[in-house]
């Protein structure tokens, strides 16, 4: 009888150690899954403010390119005039 009763002593123990452990662990993950998903935010955010600066990069690419040809044909055209 008193061994029995120790046993149940000690398993309720264990039982609330258990569970105190199970609390503990949920709480983690709480913590990992909200640290993941701000991770994930920064990632995307930054994703964004790249695409944003390439786009801005290609712009202004192009509009140095559109630039350079509209000098050459200002050139070709001043070439023109003073062959004349």
């Amino acid at each position: 009888m008193e061994n029995t009763k120790q046993l149940e002593t000690k398993i309720e123990a264990a039982e609330r150690r258990l569970q105190k452990l199970k609390d503990k662990l949920d709480k983690q993950y709480a913590e990992l899954g909200r640290l993941y998903l701000k991770h994930q935010e920064m990632t995307t955010g930054r994703r964004l403010e790249l695409t944003e600066v390439i786009a801005d990069l290609k712009d202004k690419l192009k509009q140095g390119e559109d630039n350079k040809t509209q000098v050459a044909e200002g050139e070709e055209i001043k070439a023109e005039h003073s062959e004349v």
